[in-house]
């Protein structure tokens, strides 16, 4: 399991040198950026399809 926490990270690092090689500090505030809001968006879709999941789940079994 460590070694998967090392080949993130060690790709994330990768991935900020060569933001900041291309855009200088600029693109390390990019890349933050959209990074953020990529963890915003997939967090609200998880969170909207859990919650619907739940509700069908108490809807049919109050059918039942």
């Amino acid at each position: 399991m460590k070694k998967n926490y090392i080949a993130f990270f060690a790709f994330l690092v990768c991935l900020l040198y060569i933001s900041w090689l291309e855009e200088g500090w600029k693109g390390l505030f990019l890349l933050f950026l959209k990074g953020v809001v990529i963890f915003i968006t997939i967090y609200g879709v998880v969170f909207v399809m859990v919650w619907s999941i739940m509700k069908l789940v108490v809807f049919f079994k109050r059918r039942l």
